[in-house]
């Protein structure tokens, strides 16, 4: 059986018709930038811990936010004064 493909582009479908600016903001937010590496404890890139960062999927908005709140005092402890 041969299958063969139209000659015309179908753009993507959004099923929901849901606006994109609401779609961006349905995304759980996330400190992450992918510099991945654990030190003391924290990651380097982030600076959560490994139970934030396995854990991050399962918790509300509202704990994320909380949490995210907290990473700079993190990186103010963690960062010797000489690189700051």
């Amino acid at each position: 059986m041969t299958i063969y493909w139209p000659d015309f582009y179908f753009p993507p479908i959004n099923l929901w018709n849901v606006p994109k600016q609401y779609v961006d903001e349905m995304k759980p937010s996330t400190p992450c930038i992918q510099e991945c590496k654990i030190i003391n404890g924290y990651c380097s890139g982030c600076n959560r811990t490994i139970g934030e960062i396995t854990t991050w999927k399962d918790l509300t908005e509202e704990q994320r936010k909380h949490i995210m709140k907290d990473l700079h005092v993190r990186e103010k402890i963690q960062t010797p004064p000489s690189s700051r």
